[in-house]
C-alpha cells in the first residue's frame, strides 16, 4: 500500500483509497490550485541546501515553480485554465499564499541547516549526520511503501523524519490531524524496518503550525492494528469488485473521487442535491433544460432536478460544455458554488463556477458527467 495521507481513508472508504492510488479513476474532481502550489513548494524544499536562498531569490524561485505547476494543473482543470488565460497567475496565487510558502521554505531551510550542523538536544554527543530528501522506503513485512520528505540519520542511531505541509497541521483541538498521524506512524514503521535505530523522532512542519513527537510503542501498536484491518478489507493479489468497497457516509461530500462512485451518483440522482459542510459547495443532478452563452467564454446551464426544481449554474467555461452536452441530457454537476446566503430547503436555485469578482474563490473542483 502506498503510504500517503490517503491511507487514513482506506479504513473509512476503501474505494476512495483505491481510486486515488490504484484504479486511477477518469472522473476525479479536479484539484484546486493549492495542490499545485503545494507541489511547487515541496519541489523547492527537496532541492534546498543549508545555505539556501536570500529573500528575493527565494521569492522568485517560488513564483517560478508555482507558475510551472499551475500551468501543468491547468491541463486537467478547465476552470483554472480559463482564469490563468484571462486574469493571470495572480488571480489564483495570492500574496498571502506567497508569504505562507516563503515561511514554510524558511522553516525547512532552518531545519536543514540545524541538521547539517548536527546541533540536536540529546545526551549522546553527535559527530555527524546524513540527511536525505525524498527518501523512498518500503517494507515487505507490512506491505507498505512511502516517499518521505526528509530523513536525517545521526551517528548515535537517532533518526529524524520530517514531513512538510503547505496547510494546517493541527486540528481545532491542537492535535495532529488524524490522516497525518497515520502517515507519520507508517513512516516510523518503515524506517524502523529498514535499519537499526535507537530512537525515531517525527516532525510535521507547516507554515503556521508544527508537531513533533518520538515514535512510541503505542504509536507502533496503533498503526499496526490499522494496517492489519486494511489488509482484511483490501487483501493483496485478490480480485475485488470496486463497488463493494464503497462506504457511503458524511465523508462523501468532500471526496475528490465521488464523481467515479456509482453509489454516490445514484444517491445524488435521487436527492437532486448534495452539500459540503457549511453549504458552500454543491453537487446537483438533473436534466438539462437549456444552455445559454453569456459571453467572455462563459455559459450557463439550467437543470431540472429530481424534485422538479430548476437550478441555474452560471459562469461555466465554454470548453466544459463542448459538444458532449445537450438539452435533455441527464447530468451530475460536482462542486459548483452556492451563491445564496443560506441553503434553502430542497436546494438553491442559483450556483456559479467562475467567480469573476474573486477569481481565487472560484469552483475549481467543478466537473460534469453524464448519468446513466
Amino acid at each position: 500500500f502506498p503510504v500517503t495521507i490517503l491511507l487514513y481513508w482506506a479504513s473509512i472508504c476503501p474505494l476512495r483509497y483505491m481510486l486515488e492510488t490504484e484504479l486511477k479513476g477518469d472522473s476525479s474532481v479536479p484539484a484546486p490550485p493549492v495542490a499545485a502550489i503545494g507541489t511547487a513548494v515541496h519541489s523547492l524544499i527537496e532541492g534546498l541546501t543549508p545555505v539556501g536562498l536570500d529573500g528575493q531569490e527565494l521569492k522568485r524561485a517560488i513564483a517560478l515553480k508555482v507558475g510551472v505547476e499551475l500551468k501543468r494543473a491547468a491541463n486537467r482543470n478547465q476552470v483554472l485554465q480559463y482564469l490563468l488565460q484571462r486574469f493571470g497567475e495572480g488571480s489564483v496565487f495570492s500574496n498571502n499564499q506567497l508569504l505562507s510558502s516563503i515561511r514554510l521554505v524558511r522553516k525547512a531551510q532552518f531545519a536543514l541547516g540545524t541538521q547539517a550542523r548536527a546541533v540536536k538536544p540529546t545526551p549522546v554527543p553527535i559527530v555527524s549526520s546524513k540527511s536525505e530528501a525524498e527518501s523512498e522506503v518500503f517494507s515487505d513485512r507490512y506491505g507498505i511503501q512511502g516517499s518521505i520528505d526528509r530523513v536525517t540519520y545521526y551517528s548515535d542511531g537517532t533518526v529524524e523524519i520530517d514531513d512538510f505541509k503547505t496547510g494546517r497541521v493541527l486540528d481545532e483541538d491542537g492535535a495532529l490531524k488524524p490522516q497525518y498521524f497515520y502517515q507519520m506512524c507508517c513512516y516510523g514503521l518503515l524506517v524502523q524496518e529498514s535499519r537499526q535505530v535507537s530512537e525515531i523522532q517525527l516532525r510535521v512542519i507547516g507554515p503556521n503550525d508544527d508537531w513533533q513527537s518520538n515514535f512510541t510503542s503505542n504509536m507502533q501498536s496503533t498503526v499496526q492494528s490499522v494496517l492489519q484491518e486494511i489488509k482484511k478489507i483490501l487483501p493483496l493479489d485478490t480480485p475485488i469488485k470496486a463497488a463493494s468497497l464503497a462506504r457511503p457516509g458524511s465523508h462523501c461530500t468532500s471526496c475528490s473521487q465521488r464523481a467515479d462512485c456509482d453509489i454516490f451518483a445514484d444517491s445524488i440522482w435521487s436527492d437532486g442535491y448534495n452539500f459540503d459542510v457549511g453549504g458552500r459547495l454543491c453537487d446537483v443532478s438533473g436534466v438539462i433544460d437549456r444552455i445559454e452563452e453569456l459571453g467572455q467564454g462563459l455559459a450557463c446551464m439550467i437543470l431540472r432536478t429530481s424534485s422538479g426544481r430548476f437550478c441555474k449554474i452560471s459562469n461555466i467555461p465554454l470548453p466544459m460544455i463542448g459538444e458532449s452536452l445537450a438539452v435533455n441530457d441527464d447530468v451530475i454537476c460536482y462542486s459548483a458554488l452556492n451563491i445564496t446566503s443560506t441553503v434553502p430547503s430542497g436546494g438553491p436555485s442559483n450556483l456559479e463556477v467562475v467567480n469573476l469578482n474573486e477569481p481565487g474563490r472560484s469552483g475549481f473542483g467543478f466537473f460534469i458527467r453524464h448519468h446513466t
